[in-house]
């Protein structure tokens, strides 16, 4: 059992699959954990001039192990912290582009995290706890984040725990429906976002609502999804918001998941592979997605554990195809479950990313 210290600033969603894991490890008694909150310096705020990425050191957080400073970058975007690159030792970057790295030349000492998704560890949780303490949050966020903390209030709460991810959910693949809900984000939110970037999320707006449309006309008794409500949907798809507000709450979510043998996944904010892929995975769900340019090393691949589409029609026609064949579907739910078992466990992802680099 080693000592392992974390240095924390933020308790943001991206944040908490890595923190579970280190939690499990330290009560399996595989390692000797603590943390300390810091306050992020001018520094690291300021590290991007770019306003979109002004949050991006709140996807951050710092591991020292072994006399090593590491580094977890979970932001969605691939860009890598110019301020923490020079403090630590390792960086795992969950957004890991290999021609961004080689350009950088940080080949060795900038690693990939792999694929993410939010969870929170089983048992009551000092450390969560801790956190919903110590950082600054207001104060409705942070009562939450402390009573994430006690699993005897998960029907509240309304996480996801390992457990609950993992039990049971080997799928049955008579189980014929698909998955796909979304939620839009404002491509205006930033006055100084580029017009690239602006028209990048545009196209994502209308490529997720057109998807939605063809889920819905192409298989009216298997699909369940849609588009939550709000500003950006009654602007720019107004038809294709699911009005069963409820199915976006997360233990409503969960439960509909379950029921589902396939789950599709498109391109999250700054084209990175979203926590949904990493939730079918754990889930054991047949998956067809838009190519993974992120996760390129990751011991997954077509059509082992997915199926690559590179347009909505093309979505359509994989979807067809796995709610015609139940024994692909089975096997893919087989190899998803195997490696959420070996890879994707939190516990046993950041067990297996220490082991990189001590």
């Amino acid at each position: 059992m080693y000592p392992v210290l974390l240095k924390l600033w933020s308790n943001t969603h991206h944040l908490q699959q890595a923190y579970a894991g280190f939690s499990i490890l330290h009560y399996c008694k595989k390692i000797n954990l603590s943390q300390v909150f810091v306050k992020p310096s001018l520094e690291l705020k300021n590290a991007f001039q770019q306003q979109h990425l002004s949050n991006h050191y709140q996807s951050c957080f710092i591991a020292e192990v072994g006399g090593l400073t590491i580094v977890f970058d979970l932001h969605d975007s691939f860009e890598i912290n110019p301020y923490l690159i020079n403090k630590c030792d390792f960086y795992f970057k969950r957004s890991y582009s290999s021609k961004h790295i080689v350009e950088s030349k940080l080949e060795g000492k900038c690693l990939p995290y792999g694929p993410f998704y939010e969870v929170y560890s089983n048992f009551f949780d000092p450390f969560l706890l801790s956190r919903g303490l110590n950082i600054n949050l207001e104060w409705k966020r942070r009562i939450r984040s402390m009573m994430r903390a006690f699993p005897i209030l998960d029907d509240i709460t309304s996480i996801s725990r390992e457990n609950k991810l993992s039990e049971n959910n080997r799928v049955m693949s008579s189980n014929r429906k698909i998955i796909f809900s979304v939620n839009m984000h404002d491509p205006h939110d930033c006055n100084d976002r580029s017009e690239n970037n602006v028209e990048h999320r545009v196209q994502l707006i209308y490529q997720r609502a057109e998807l939605v449309r063809k889920l819905r006309k192409a298989f009216p008794n298997n699909y369940l999804g849609g588009v939550k409500d709000n500003a950006v949907a009654r602007k720019y798809a107004p038809d294709c918001i699911l009005q069963d507000s409820e199915f976006f709450n997360k233990k409503n979510y969960l439960t509909n998941l379950k029921k589902c043998s396939i789950g599709i996944s498109t391109p999250g904010l700054f084209n990175s592979v979203g926590g949904k892929f990493g939730e079918y995975l754990a889930l054991g769900k047949a998956v067809v997605t838009y190519p993974l340019d992120y996760y390129q090393g990751e011991s997954l691949s077509s059509p082992n554990n997915y199926l690559l589409a590179s347009s909505v029609e093309h979505v359509i026609e994989k979807c067809d195809l796995l709610l015609n064949d139940s024994q692909l579907v089975s096997s893919m739910s087989e190899n998803n479950i195997n490696y959420y078992q070996k890879c994707l466990r939190p516990d046993i992802k950041i067990e297996s990313l220490l082991s990189k680099i001590l």
